[in-house]
C-alpha cells in the first residue's frame, strides 16, 4: 500500500495531486533501483511490458470510463470481483468501488498481476485501464 500524505489544510483535490505525487517517485524508486515483484512488488513478471504511460495529455486524452473502461474492468474484472464472491476481498461493481481501490488496481494491471488466469488482458485493453489510472481515474 503506498503513503498517501496529507496537510491539515489542503482540500480533497490537494492531497489527491500529492498522492500522485508519492506514487510517482515510489514508482520511479523502484525502477531505479531495478527491484522486482521478489523484491516489494515494484514490477511484475519478465514478460510483462515496462510501459507506463505518461499523463502529459490527459486533459485531452483521458480514456472514457463509461464508454471504454467500465465496459474493459466489467470483461476482465467483475468476473471475480463482484458481491458476494468470497475468494475476493475487493468488488468492483461500480465507479465508487473502483475509485477506491484505483491505486492497487494500477498496480496490479501494470505489473500484470491481474487478471490472473485465462482471462489476461490483451495489450489495447492493458494500455486503455493504465492510461486511465494515470490520468487520475476520472468519472467520465
Amino acid at each position: 500500500m503506498l503513503p498517501t500524505p496529507t496537510r491539515a489544510r489542503a482540500g480533497p483535490a490537494a492531497r489527491f495531486s500529492l498522492g500522485r505525487q508519492v506514487f510517482w517517485r515510489w514508482l520511479g524508486r523502484c525502477f531505479a533501483l531495478g527491484l522486482t515483484v521478489a523484491h516489494f512488488g515494484c514490477a511484475g513478471d519478465p514478460d510483462c511490458p515496462n510501459d507506463l504511460p505518461d499523463d502529459n495529455d490527459c486533459a485531452s486524452a483521458a480514456p472514457s470510463y463509461s464508454g471504454q473502461v467500465g465496459v474493459v474492468l466489467e470483461q476482465y474484472c467483475e468476473v471475480c470481483h463482484l458481491p458476494g464472491n468470497g475468494v475476493s476481498t475487493h468488488v468492483f461493481s461500480n465507479y465508487d468501488e473502483i475509485f477506491a481501490t484505483r491505486r492497487t488496481m494500477l498496480t496490479q494491471i501494470y505489473a500484470c498481476r491481474m487478471p490472473v488466469g485465462p482471462r489476461r488482458l490483451n495489450a489495447e485493453d492493458r494500455a486503455l485501464l493504465l492510461k486511465w489510472f494515470v490520468c487520475g481515474a476520472p468519472n467520465n
